[in-house]
């Protein structure tokens, strides 16, 4: 019995020393809040690299990794250390994340597989937040920023894409290259993000070889930055620990604003609108709801429908108040005469040849034949009678096409036919019954991209 008792007090000072992963400080409590932003959706990465930080330094890392086994429950001391201390780091993590997530492990048997649960959920690569990130660093620009603010954000963003991002181990010494050619980029991206007024400093650090790392890239711009401000005369800026500000002539104290995700003065961070990006005119500083430029546009064109619609009510009454010009009996009287009137000296369906008509109708060439062609205004389509002005046709079947007296004749090839070099007829109708060969001056403008000018004697195209 009393070695029992003393092998039990040898292995309870074993894990009260401070080194021992199952040692318990006064001060490791269940409702300690170890990390300062909790686990949400999308932080998984930095939540995990505090999370992780944080468990190291309590000496707890090994409930989580795996390398604190349970022990056996013939040891009833060390497994009754071992539930309080995995129970501890629990507490740990369920107050450390959302009460939602919170609420979907806490079944979860030990701390272990609460870890390997939530690595399973949430480590994959998030496509979008990838994306919102490299959008981020793309339109990151210095602006009104210091460039310590400028470089401190910018150095935010990569880390944050290299944490989602991470190379595989490489073992033939090609890691150093890409490693590289990595920080060439990042020194070029903070180079182009600079304002207009270290365009010199910029372009002394381009012109050396090797490019320098995006550390000194910093360093010569920072240092050209204080140079400027001890040659104009500008006072350093004051840090932003500094909340009050004592004035010269009555000694009142007033609080400073800052922000520090933009760092001006005039508003304080809860307030910042500078992440803010309108979807109608791409600014940022905004949302689409108050946008300025959107607002403008809407009662341009609410303006525009009333405008509209009073014209379209003032013509209608206009038609209203006019008189029609003629009786009923005159009207009668003018249909009967264009009834009894009718033409047909431009009807070209009503002429067997072109030598009836009484317009004019030219001779031109096609694949080596001599044939007349009438320039038509009304028809939709180039027509020809005879086949063989066709340079390339197909033969077609059920094509049929309406002539202006309104018969129906038969198409029985679709072709082209060249006339010049330059005037070439695409998609000409064959249709042997017209016995008339037809140029459409719409179809030809519109084909060929053709002017044609009517003269007295002739016309061109």
């Amino acid at each position: 019995m009393g070695d029992e008792n003393q092998g039990s007090m040898s292995s309870g000072a074993r894990w009260d020393h401070p080194n021992h992963q199952l040692y318990l400080h006064h001060s490791d409590q269940p409702g300690v809040v170890l990390v300062p932003q909790p686990l949400v959706e999308d932080n998984y990465s930095t939540w995990s690299q505090s999370m992780t930080m944080t468990l190291t330094v309590k000496y707890k890392i090994g409930f989580i990794d795996g390398s604190m086994k349970e022990p056996d429950e013939k040891k009833p001391d060390e497994h009754q250390q071992w539930n309080r201390c995995n129970s501890l780091v629990k507490t740990w993590l369920l107050g450390s994340m959302s009460k939602d997530i919170a609420a979907s492990i806490i079944n979860c048997k030990d701390a272990r597989q609460m870890w390997l649960d939530l690595q399973e959920r949430f480590s994959h690569v998030n496509v979008v937040q990838l994306f919102n990130i490299e959008n981020e660093i793309h339109n990151c620009v210095q602006g009104n920023m210091s460039v310590g603010s400028y470089f401190t954000k910018l150095k935010g963003l990569w880390d944050e894409r290299d944490a989602l991002c991470t190379f595989p181990t490489c073992t033939c010494g090609s890691v150093k290259e890409v490693a590289a050619y990595l920080d060439t980029q990042k020194t070029m991206k903070f180079l182009m993000g600079l304002s207009d007024s270290y365009v010199g400093v910029r372009s002394n650090t381009l012109l050396q070889d090797p490019l320098s790392t995006i550390n000194k890239a910093y360093s010569l711009v920072l240092c050209h930055e204080k140079q400027s401000e001890v040659t104009t005369g500008k006072s350093l800026a004051q840090p932003e620990a500094a909340a009050f500000a004592v004035k010269n002539s009555s000694h009142e104290t007033e609080t400073e604003q800052r922000c520090s995700r933009c760092n001006r003065t005039n508003h304080n961070t809860k307030d910042c609108r500078a992440h803010l990006r309108c979807t109608f005119c791409r600014w940022k500083g905004h949302t689409a709801e108050y946008c300025r430029k959107k607002k403008a546009v809407t009662e341009a064109e609410f303006n525009m429908a009333i405008s509209k619609g009073n014209q379209v009510a003032s013509h209608e009454n206009k038609r209203k108040e006019m008189d029609f010009p003629f009786t009923p009996d005159e009207c009668k009287k003018i249909l009967s005469m264009l009834k009894t009137k009718t033409s047909s000296a431009n009807h070209v369906s009503n002429c067997p040849t072109h030598d009836e008509l009484s317009s004019k109708a030219f001779l031109l060439f096609s694949n080596g034949n001599k044939s007349t062609w009438i320039l038509d205004s009304g028809c939709t389509d180039h027509m020809i009678y005879d086949q063989n002005l066709l340079t390339y046709s197909r033969p077609v079947n059920g094509r049929t096409v309406e002539l202006p007296n309104g018969s129906i004749a038969q198409i029985t090839h679709i072709g082209r036919v060249h006339l010049s070099p330059d005037l070439i007829l695409d998609n000409v109708l064959c249709v042997p019954y017209f016995r008339l060969n037809l140029i459409s001056i719409s179809k030809l403008a519109f084909d060929s991209s053709c002017i044609t000018i009517f003269l007295s004697q002739f016309c061109v195209i």
